[in-house]
């Protein structure tokens, strides 16, 4: 800390990536209610970008610029991972302004706000230089996505409840489309209706082993993806919000072959290939795997 305070402070930019889930199945509860799950993350090239300065006083600023309405101050995770990390390494005279100028849509599936707090957590890294062993995966601590999004990597297997990362050099370059919806879902009101039937959607999607998943994540086979991966909590939530449903069946029509909800939804993915084109009348986005 005393080599940082002769630095000449400036404030970075961090690129803070969305992400789409190519599977996600959930395995059990932890006795706090976190869900146990297994799931591949893919960073996508949709980003809100993140500027972070540090200042001599012990404060922490937050400001959120973009069409979203989203929490400006404590209760927003980018601010309470700058709290984290500040308070993990003892920095008690040093504080953070944060400016997000949001174009990730918030509860939409794609961790836009998980990615915002990873990189307050990047830019600290560069300002402090503090760090650990167990930092990435103690960012759990903050969002149960974090951790995917403070390493790096640009597909990752994951277990527990997303902490522990298996990255995976496959998919760079990969095109993908988004549709985006209005229907905003929290990770909670997901969680609570797959409670309710959880071991009708086992049935239906029974689990699928860890070396399995690796085997055709490795190959990256997107015919095998469709044969072998799935999202848990599309059933509860394509049951509540059936339009959705009929954005993945309109992507399948036009030729996809893979189309998931992403994460909690309401984002639909799918992949892009030079024989199929986006349905008349879905609002999509092109996006590539980064």
């Amino acid at each position: 800390m005393a080599d940082f305070a002769a630095k000449k402070v400036i404030m970075l930019r961090e690129r803070a990536y969305a992400k789409v889930n190519l599977h996600l199945q959930v395995e059990g509860k932890r006795e706090d209610d976190y869900h146990l799950l297994k799931t591949i993350f893919a960073k996508v090239s949709l980003h809100d970008d993140v500027f972070v300065e540090a200042v001599r006083e012990p404060v922490v600023e937050l400001v959120v610029n973009g069409p979203y309405p989203v929490p400006q101050g404590p209760s927003n995770i980018a601010y309470k991972a700058a709290k984290w990390y500040l308070s993990r390494y003892g920095i008690k005279n040093w504080g953070v302004k944060i400016v997000i100028e949001k174009r990730i849509p918030p509860a939409s599936g794609l961790g836009g706000g998980s990615s915002d707090a990873a990189a307050v957590i990047r830019a600290l890294l560069r300002f402090f230089g503090e760090k650990d062993p167990e930092l990435v995966r103690d960012s759990s601590e903050i969002g149960a996505d974090v951790p995917f999004f403070v390493s790096g990597a640009s597909v990752a297997l994951a277990g527990g409840i997303g902490e522990k990362l298996q990255p995976v050099d496959v998919g760079k370059g990969t095109g993908l489309w988004l549709a985006f919806s209005s229907i905003r879902i929290s990770a909670k009101e997901a969680y609570d209706l797959l409670d309710g039937i959880y071991q009708e959607v086992l049935e239906k999607y029974p689990l699928v082993g860890n070396d399995e998943i690796l085997r055709v994540v490795k190959a990256w086979d997107v015919d095998a993806f469709g044969e072998l991966f799935f999202n848990h909590l599309e059933v509860p939530i394509f049951k509540r919000y059936p339009e959705l449903e009929k954005v993945k069946r309109a992507f399948l029509e036009a030729g996809s072959p893979f189309t998931l909800m992403s994460g909690s939804g309401s984002t639909v993915f799918a992949f892009r290939t030079l024989a199929c084109r986006p349905p008349v009348g879905l609002k999509t986005m092109e996006v590539k795997i980064v």
